[in-house]
């Protein structure tokens, strides 16, 4: 009985614009994610260090909605047919529900552990009603499940997604080209090179620095001082970069006000649309 839409939404452009907003709310995720993320086996003292004081259940269930989030965004908005060519977009799709399913579990067992076998001081009657469950459920292997497994997977995932989420996000993205000028006086030294490359960072996509026919890594620091080194030695006062336009657009903001500097080398405030450097 509904009107037949959905061809409205499998334009090219409309699609690209869609996986490329997906994607880098998925790595976002991954970012925020990586304060929890962890190797080896925890032991049991150094799990109850983390639950619930660093690692609860609101933490937990605050992910589980992202991911929900973000797999609700890609099944109604992006629009494909399971395929040799689509491999990448229903890899990607495996790995939010995946994660997605592993955090319901983790919250439902920090929600029973918080609420039902941690100690937090109430009243004897409700002391009694927890030590009466942990006879029953094990608030130790509890622990175990969610920290050693549930946590630990989710971030095997989050980490492995990755890497979906960059090719997607690098075979979507709008690219462009701007020419900028360099910092004045100081060149690309650490504070102008530390805010392009959170920049680049920021967005996700691939962003390249060319410097008189050689490129350069845009989201990484070092490579933007090696450049800063050829720009110096050969008195180059104009550089460009091609890439992810939205990281582009800021960049550009960037250049404008010299790179968050004075002519001393001292910070400036920077304009609002970069406030998420500060």
């Amino acid at each position: 009985h509904l009107t037949h839409n959905i061809d409205d939404f499998n334009e090219k452009d409309q699609q690209q614009k869609n996986l490329t907003r997906i994607s880098s709310e998925f790595l976002d995720v991954v970012k925020a994610f990586e304060a929890f993320s962890f190797y080896e086996r925890y032991d049991l003292k150094r799990i109850r260090e983390l639950v619930p004081e660093k690692i609860n259940e609101v933490i937990i269930r605050s992910f589980e909605m992202q991911v929900h989030n973000i797999q609700s965004s890609f099944d109604s908005y992006v629009v494909y047919t399971h395929s040799d060519e689509n491999l990448a977009l229903d890899q990607l799709r495996s790995h939010f529900s995946i994660v997605f399913h592993i955090l319901q579990v983790m919250g439902r067992l920090l929600h029973f552990y918080e609420r039902h076998l941690y100690d937090v001081g109430f009243k004897d009657v409700y002391k009694q009603v927890s030590e009466s469950l942990a006879d029953i459920i094990d608030p130790d292997v509890l622990l175990d499940r969610a920290v050693n497994f549930c946590l630990f997977h989710a971030w095997i995932f989050l980490s492995s997604g990755k890497k979906l989420a960059v090719r997607v996000l690098n075979e979507n993205m709008e690219t462009a080209t701007i020419e900028v000028g360099i910092p004045k006086d100081r060149g690309f030294h650490s504070r102008p090179s530390l805010l392009v490359a959170k920049i680049v960072q920021h967005y996700g996509g691939e962003v390249k620095m060319k410097v008189a026919g050689d490129e350069f890594d845009a989201s990484s620091v070092l490579d933007i001082q090696w450049a800063g080194g050829k720009i110096k030695k050969e008195g180059i006062e104009m550089v460009s970069f091609s890439g992810d336009s939205r990281a582009l657009n800021d960049l550009a903001i960037l250049a404008n006000v010299n790179y968050g500097e004075d002519v001393m080398g001292k910070g400036i405030p920077l304009p609002k649309e970069l406030s998420y450097l500060s």
